[in-house]
């Protein structure tokens, strides 16, 4: 990492973090000039934010909109507050434009977006003011969507009460429900009827009817509304209606365009539904619309031709579905395809998984994460071949279980989004194995194989995308090259010399050890060598010997260490990710080399081991928070085989599509004794045919000899070569500027949001005082940060006149999509004052999206719901006028006749280890009155709640006129076949549900599940019965499968010898499912030193050799440290300890002081490996070559000494002090050459 960088992150690291955003004082001083860098486009932040939201900023900010309308024009004016450059928004649109646009009395351009008007402001407040002309007023007018308050005067007159919608538009004219059309000609009346069919349980539907009148007030008998067999469940009438009992409708009616519904449903199953015959003024046409419940029910309406919803009147959200136009006795018909969801879609999941090689190679360690969309069957169970060993769902530990009469292992799923974790064992064929394991069909699946140590993928088959094994990397290109250097050599050689080089290219050809391969360097000598049997003596020659001299040198360069690299793998396998060989070290290596695979081939070990452990410990420790009912005590929940942490060579196994269950995958092995000896016989192979490729012949008698002269000739090639070795040593990286990564972390701690979310403000106390025609509102609020703050004011409701703070006028005021008023305020507490007439109707709702946490009242006329005793509000709060008796005469209203009354009665099972049942009663049909059932319970359940009154096996339930619903838990019998039967009444329907634990399974039979997971994706199977239906349930109990409750992760044993004793130390990380005991074996005559669980020391003996010590569920990491009185030998074995119960991930650590070399280690394969014989036997093989050169007067012995001593040298370093005895050994010979009066080029290879 670059110097500066880490400085950089190390002040970052320095500063406090308590989850706030940084000041720009706070930021370390190198960083201060980058912080506008950073924030770029990130202005919103100086904007309030919502108060519960800190992404949701609010920059633009309107004032009260002051509309003065006439009929031949009209002015506005309006103050923003922006705390950023943005767009505002411009009352009108593109039909009445605004004109004379000004600015704080500035002329402001004015710009169109889709038609709206526009301009930008910077940030500031602003006056914004404009007019408009036209002939005749309009209907509407488009305002701002966000204007809060709103003064209107039309024609020197103000408007109390100005109709503004939730999308910003004014109504002008008169034309909403409720409004008076002009002077009446003569009475008058136009009906529409539309009707929405909605097919639940019971089937609804909606009849709405239009009225146009005109004339005077008077009173209709209109219908009959209802169709054959409905029963009315609620009447909603802006004009004084009541239903008659023959279904028509008797309403007082007055000069208007007015709008009754009227809620109806069917107790039975529908097939057919009939237009009424009606007389006039009922239409003759009407309008129809179906909405499917498609979840209940998938029906088909036939004998009825489609209309265009958007030709016609019906309301907005009706428009979406299908319409139809039915005259008088037309009939709609209803053809059912499907009841229920009885045959869900297929599960849809994919599956990541991991295999873990064992180093003997007697089977596979299997993680298993399986994720998607779960829709039937609700229990995922393995194939016999896999040894389920650990599961988890959401972090959750499950219980195994096998079902009865099943050989398979599995586990009850209650989730629809799955993530499931699986630890699990395959000990059968390594090389054939299946491809999934589990008894299900998956939308995708990805594999990846760890081999330890020694083994290689040879081949692959049975997934799509062929892996990088030794047989896939093969290419045309590479059979070409290798097929024409073997046909080379064979020309060149003979048939023996081309059958050995295409022996030795095949098996170095892909071969990743050291710096790699020589592969194209022997077509460069093959081609330079027969070149040189056809060229004539000339200058063309001379380079081409040189050529031929070049490329033989440049392949010892890559041989040796090529071969030095094959050796050490073949004698410790766990170097093959470790050997690549630097040619230009900075610093010297060390006088023995040694390396521990754990610490210097293992780079991913750490991470992983840190990962495991996490996820490991999380899933434990999250499963204490579980409810007391979700916890079997009898259930052994198993911890599973343990994961490795390694990783080493890995193959990607991967498929394109679907993958079926019983797929498999073939794979072919290399075992670590096979590579051992193709690595051995690489190194022959090379060694011969570097030979050849020298010059180096062989012939019975005389042996391998080498070509005369041809050596002498490298010599002026290899000691340039090795002076620039010197020359190309690193130098150091130089950076003067922060990287992005460090940018980018101190954009997230500028940016870091408030710590008081979501509650970064609260309102202390709300004071209403109510009179009759006022309502004044005090609100004292607390807010943490700059933040917008929801009033009690909503544009379908109340709106206030004035709102003050601290006694002054509001400067910004806001309106959401709710309607909801919003108002910004700085961080501190502030008096809100709210003020404004009330509407003159008998009740007002005042929401309370931000609830105070207490209400004061003075109220005069009017009584208040929403408030317990204590002052604490509800959600909302509702204002009802109290009118006089004298006052209630003078409204002679005609009020809706006793509606029969409705009810749902919804039952929760709930099966965990105690059956439950929740049971709730909702009013359905209108309050007001009250209501008396008689509700029967399910067999075998028994009444827990108080107060709930139970005879003859029935509840008697008494709802009061204004009570919405009744609640009641009951406790029920466990049996293992339920049967639920839905009374035959018309006074109710029923919804059961079934929310069982994963200790038990569930089949079902009768009536067809409507709904399997609730809203959040838990499986809840839900039935919507008609009466008199059943449905059974069948429900049993998996039995539990023994496996490990304790499993040991991670070990790690460190020994520390000294002359006169050896401290050693043990670390175990642990999980277990259950509390208890557990013992390991240290050796013997060890004196214990310390005993730690979770770093806490802990009061244990030895009692013997045996240690006992406390188990918790969940993780726990327990630390041993003991001596041993004897001192080190030159023949040293590490303590054998047994801990108790199988473990993975061993680790042995080895500390010894600087005067101790290692000569040899023998233990696990993944351990040390000391370097140092493997280089001593390339040196005793390169001594021999050089023991056969002439013109030096080193012989076997001299090189063979040299060599030892020049293995505690870095490579490069050793064959510069070669590259220079061998050239001092040329010089003597061309002294002797000079002084014989010969060329010096005469008796060399570079003249011949």
């Amino acid at each position: 990492m670059r110097p500066v960088t880490m400085v950089f992150l190390l002040m970052l690291t320095l500063l406090p973090f308590t989850g706030r955003a940084l000041s720009p004082e706070q930021v370390p001083a190198p960083l201060q000039p980058w912080i506008d860098w950073v924030l770029h486009g990130e202005e919103q932040r100086h904007c309030p934010f919502v108060y519960h939201q800190g992404t949701a900023y609010q920059c633009a900010w309107p004032t009260r909109l002051a509309l003065n309308l006439s009929d031949n024009g009209g002015r506005f004016s309006q103050q923003w507050q922006l705390y950023r450059e943005s767009w505002v928004r411009l009352p009108g649109d593109h039909k009445y434009w605004p004109q004379q646009i000004t600015v704080n009395g500035e002329p402001m351009p004015v710009s169109a977006d889709k038609g709206t008007p526009r301009i930008k402001l910077p940030a500031g407040k602003h006056l914004i003011e404009g007019q408009w002309q036209w002939t005749r007023l309009p209907t509407t007018l488009p305002l701002n969507p966000a204007t809060g308050l709103l003064a209107l005067t039309i024609n020197n007159k103000q408007v109390a009460w100005p109709e503004l919608d939730k999308t910003g538009r004014l109504w002008l004219g008169q034309r909403k429900a409720g409004a008076e059309d002009t002077p009446p000609r003569g009475d008058a009346l136009t009906l529409q009827v539309y009707r929405k069919v909605e097919d639940n349980i019971p089937l609804q539907i909606t009849t709405l009817l239009n009225l146009e009148v005109a004339g005077e007030q008077r009173e209709l008998l209109l219908g009959p509304m209802l169709l054959d067999q409905q029963i009315p469940l609620q009447l909603d009438s802006p004009l004084p209606a009541r239903l008659e009992p023959d279904g028509r409708l008797r309403v007082q009616v007055r000069p208007g365009r007015w709008s009754i519904r009227l809620l109806s449903r069917h107790p039975d199953p529908v097939t057919r539904l009939a237009a009424p015959t009606v007389p006039a003024p009922w239409p003759e046409q009407e309008v129809w619309v179906f909405q499917a419940v498609n979840q209940l029910r998938l029906v088909e309406v036939e004998n009825l031709v489609a209309i265009d919803p958007q030709q016609t009147s019906l309301p907005q959200d009706w428009q979406r579905l299908p319409a139809y136009q039915l005259g008088q006795g037309e009939q709609m018909q209803l053809r059912v395809i499907r009841r229920g969801d009885r045959e869900p879609e297929p599960d849809r999941l994919g599956l990541q998984r991991q295999l873990w090689l064992d180093f003997d190679g007697g089977g596979y360690t299997v993680q298993d994460s399986i994720t998607g969309r779960m829709t039937r069957g609700w229990r995922l169970e393995t194939t016999p071949a896999l040894q389920l060993g650990r599961v988890s769902i959401d972090g959750q530990p499950q219980f195994i279980t096998r079902q009865e009469d099943s050989d398979r292992l599995g586990v009850e799923v209650r989730r629809g989004a799955l993530n499931l974790s699986a630890d699990s064992r395959y000990e059968g064929d390594i090389r054939t194995l299946p491809a999934v394991g589990w008894d299900t069909d998956l939308q995708s699946l990805h594999t990846r194989l760890h081999l330890p140590p020694g083994w290689k993928l040879f081949s692959a088959s049975g997934m799509d995308n062929a892996p990088s094994t030794w047989l896939q990397r093969w290419t045309l290109l590479d059979l070409f090259l290798v097929l024409i250097a073997a046909l080379a050599a064979y020309r060149l050689w003979g048939w023996q010399w081309g059958l050995l080089a295409l022996l030795t290219l095949v098996l170095i050809w892909h071969q990743s050890t050291g710096m790699g391969p020589p592969r194209w360097v022997w077509l460069h000598l093959l081609a330079a060598t027969a070149l040189l049997r056809v060229l004539p003596a000339g200058r063309l020659r001379q380079g081409m010997i040189g050529y031929r001299n070049l490329s033989l040198l440049v392949l010892l360069l890559i041989a040796i260490p090529f071969m030095v690299a094959e050796v050490r793998t073949a004698m410790y396998p766990q170097l093959a990710q470790a050997s690549a060989y630097n040619p230009f070290p900075v610093e010297a290596e060390a006088p023995m080399e040694m390396t521990t695979g754990a610490e210097q081939t293992l780079p991913a070990t750490a991470p992983l081991r840190e990962l495991a452990d996490k996820r490991q410990a999380s899933s434990y420790a999250s499963g204490q928070g579980k409810p007391l009912t979700q916890l079997d005590p009898d259930a052994r929940v198993q911890t599973g085989p343990g994961l490795p942490n390694w990783q080493w060579n890995s193959v990607e196994l991967s498929w394109n599509g679907p993958v079926q269950r019983d797929q498999q995958i073939r794979l072919v092995l290399l075992s670590p004794g096979i590579n051992l000896l193709l690595n051995l016989l690489r190194v022959a192979l090379v060694s011969l045919l570097v030979l050849r490729m020298a010059g180096v012949s062989f012939s019975r008698g005389r042996g391998f000899h080498l070509q005369q002269g041809l050596l002498s000739a490298l010599v002026p090639i290899w000691l340039p070569v090795s002076l620039l070795l010197l020359l190309t040593l690193p130098s150091p990286a130089r950076a003067d500027m922060p990287d992005a990564r460090l940018l980018e972390q101190l954009k997230t701690r500028l940016l870091a949001p408030p710590d008081c979310l979501p509650d970064c403000a609260q309102i202390s106390i709300l004071r209403l005082t109510v009179s009759p025609q006022q309502l004044d509102a005090e609100l004292e609020v607390h807010a943490q940060e700059a933040v917008a703050v929801p009033l009690p004011a909503n544009t379908d409701h109340w709106m206030p006149r004035r709102v003050l703070i601290e006694g002054v006028v509001a400067e910004a005021l806001l309106r959401d999509r709710t309607g909801t008023l919003y108002l910004p305020l700085s961080a501190g507490i502030h008096r809100v004052r709210l003020s404004g007439p009330l509407p003159e109707q008998d009740g007002v709702q005042l929401p309370l999206s931000l609830r105070p946490h207490r209400i004061e009242t003075q109220m005069d006329g009017w009584a208040l719901q929403g408030v317990d005793e204590n002052g604490v509000p509800g959600d909302q709060l509702q204002l009802n006028r109290i009118r006089p008796q004298s006052a209630a005469a003078e409204h002679n209203r005609l009020e809706p006749g006793m509606l029969p009354d409705f009810v749902r009665v919804e039952r929760i099972l709930r099966l965990d280890l105690d059956w439950m049942v929740e049971t709730r009663v909702s009013r359905q049909s209108p309050a007001g009155q009250p209501i008396s059932l008689e509700i029967p319970l399910l067999p075998g359940e028994s009444v827990l709640t108080d107060g709930v009154r139970v005879q003859d096996g029935k509840v008697m339930l008494d709802l009061a006129a204004s009570q919405q619903q009744a609640y009641w838990q009951s406790r029920l019998e466990k049996i293992p076949h339920l049967i639920l039967t839905a009374p035959d009444t018309r006074r109710w329907t029923e919804t059961w549900r079934v929310d069982i634990s994963p200790i038990w399974h569930l089949e079902s039979s009768g009536i067809p599940v409507i709904h399997h997971q609730d809203q959040t994706g838990n499986w809840l199977p839900e039935w919507r019965p008609w009466p008199g239906e059943q449905l059974r349930l069948d429900i049993s109990r998996p039995a539990g499968v023994d496996g490990q409750t304790l499993t040991i992760d991670h070990t790690r044993l460190k020994v520390q010898p000294g002359k006169r004793a050896i401290d050693a130390s043990l670390r175990l990380h642990l999980r277990s499912s259950q509390g208890g005991q557990h013992s390991l074996q240290l050796p013997d005559k060890v004196e214990l030193l310390a005993v730690t669980i979770d770093g806490k020391a802990q009061p244990i003996r030895l009692q013997g050799q045996t240690l006992t010590f406390p188990l918790t569920p969940g993780a726990q990491t327990l630390d041993v440290h003991w001596r041993h009185n004897d001192g080190i030998s030159p023949l040293l074995y590490t303590p054998n300890i047994e801990p108790g119960s199988a473990s993975v991930n061993n680790n042995i650590e080895l500390e010894l002081g600087r005067d101790r070399w290692i000569l040899f280690a023998m233990g696990p394969r993944m351990g040390p490996a000391v370097l140092f014989w493997s280089l001593l036997t390339i040196t005793l093989l390169l001594a021999v070559g050089l023991s056969r050169v002439s013109f030096t007067p080193l012989r076997l012995h001299h090189w063979l000494l040299l060599g030892i001593g020049l293995t505690q040298v870095p490579l490069w370093m050793a064959l510069m002090v070669v590259a220079w005895l061998l050239a001092l050994g040329l010089r003597g010979r061309w002294q002797h050459a000079e002084a014989a009066g010969c060329s010096i080029w005469s008796k060399s290879a570079w003249c011949c």
